[in-house]
């Protein structure tokens, strides 16, 4: 016998803003999705080796769907030829 389907809508989840140019996403419960506009650029790094592309600025607190928190460090850079 078939599982019956369930009639309840899950609300669609909505990309949030982490910092400048990295937004997240939890899908499912489960997953946390990440977004990053490559064609972005925010300025060279400290030493000047890098040019950035997106970061967290250290640990972010993201909170999962069961309400815990999980923390998030993403740096997203290229190097400067």
């Amino acid at each position: 016998m078939p599982e019956p389907k369930n009639t309840k809508a899950e609300p669609k989840a909505k990309w949030e803003k982490l910092t400048e140019n990295l937004l997240f996403i939890i899908n499912g419960g489960k997953n946390v999705m990440f977004k990053v506009d490559f064609t972005k650029e925010l300025g060279e790094s400290k030493s000047g080796k890098s040019m950035i592309i997106a970061s967290s600025k250290g640990n972010k607190p993201v909170v999962l769907p069961d309400g815990s928190t999980i923390k998030v460090g993403i740096n997203v850079y290229r190097s400067i030829a």
